[in-house]
């Protein structure tokens, strides 16, 4: 609501050095469409040392989807994880701008430096198997797929079958 940006901005007028309300007031810019003063404030928060991850891991998504620059997003993805080693939906971001970048290497290092925790969650299996076939790495698709139980939340998901096909044909075409 457009008065909560009101307030927030009061609260900075008192306290300017407060790193969460300005946290706060970039993602209610965000969410405005505001996007070149949400990045400010996310910046000003950084800048106050606020040690929150989340605000490098929208850093990231705003240089990624308004900015459309793929190496700042990627520099604050990759300091979001080392604030929260955890956050899979980090790595599945940073993994897609890597993607789009065409950067298989930080890719492999990507998937070869997480937690065993993170490893195991079916999306970033899902990643891991695409990351498999965007390097011709067929032969580690299939195990990888075949192995794991996915649970499916709607009908007709078709991810796997996708991936599985691609890495079989791959196969096939060595």
């Amino acid at each position: 609501r457009t008065e909560e940006i009101v307030i927030l901005q009061t609260a900075l007028q008192v306290n300017p050095s407060d790193g969460r309300a300005r946290y706060y007031l970039g993602n209610l810019f965000y969410y405005k469409g505001r996007a070149e003063e949400a990045i400010r404030e996310w910046l000003q928060s950084v800048k106050l040392k606020n040690p929150y991850p989340v605000v490098y891991r929208n850093l990231g998504f705003a240089y990624w989807k308004a900015k459309t620059d793929l190496t700042t997003a990627a520099r604050y993805y990759e300091k979001a994880i080392t604030l929260n080693r955890y956050n899979i939906r980090t790595y599945i971001e940073l993994d897609e701008v890597y993607r789009l970048a065409n950067n298989t290497r930080p890719r492999a290092k990507l998937f070869n430096h997480m937690p065993v925790k993170v490893k195991q969650n079916e999306q970033i299996i899902k990643r891991l198997a695409g990351f498999y076939n965007d390097t011709r790495q067929y032969d580690k698709t299939v195990p990888l797929l075949t192995k794991t139980q996915f649970y499916f939340t709607r009908e007709g998901e078709k991810t796997i079958a996708n991936l599985l096909q691609t890495a079989y044909s791959g196969r096939l075409a060595k």
